[in-house]
């Protein structure tokens, strides 16, 4: 064998270089993969354990909930045996309001049903203000496209028209 120049021994050297060099970056890439292998189950173990957090926590109310039931029931065992006062619901007929103002329940009526026909025959645009507790206004809504939100089909709405109640701020403050 001849005599080797040096140009073939920096041939060699580079080309050992290179093969080091593709060892190197494959063992880099083996070395990223395991991370990413290692990131994704760390990522895998942390939803795992955030879903059984939730799952406690709705355990827990659950719970929660079955126990207020329960001492609801007992509460209510308890007030069998005493007698309340009947609370009066948020609704009231034209009869009550006519008693407590003192007006006949048949002019109460009337005056109510008079109103009524006012809002009916309401044009859109106009409005009735009585002072010190609502305006009434007749707007007209313009036709929409919507969606049913069981199917998500869409359902065309028509033009409608409708009274807008705006409280006055006297009845906001009490």
């Amino acid at each position: 064998m001849a005599a080797k120049t040096k140009k073939d021994k920096k041939k060699d050297k580079d080309k050992k270089k290179d093969k080091d060099e593709k060892k190197k970056s494959k063992k880099k890439d083996k070395d990223k993969d395991k991370d990413e292998k290692k990131e994704k189950k760390s990522k895998k173990k942390d939803k795992d354990e955030k879903k059984e957090k939730k799952e406690k926590k709705s355990k827990k109310k659950d719970k929660d909930k079955g126990d207020k039931k329960k001492s609801k029931k007992k509460d209510k065992d308890k007030d069998k045996g005493e007698k309340k006062e009947k609370k009066k619901g948020k609704t009231y007929s034209v009869a009550d309001i006519a008693e407590r103002a003192d007006v006949d329940p048949r002019e109460m009526k009337a005056f109510f049903d008079q109103f009524r026909r006012r809002l009916e025959k309401m044009k859109i645009g106009s409005k009735i203000r009585v002072q010190g507790i609502c305006n009434f206004e007749k707007i007209e809504t313009n036709p929409r496209v919507s969606r049913n939100p069981r199917t998500g089909e869409k359902v065309d709405v028509p033009a409608k028209k409708k009274i807008r109640v705006r409280i006055s701020a006297n009845l906001k403050n009490l």
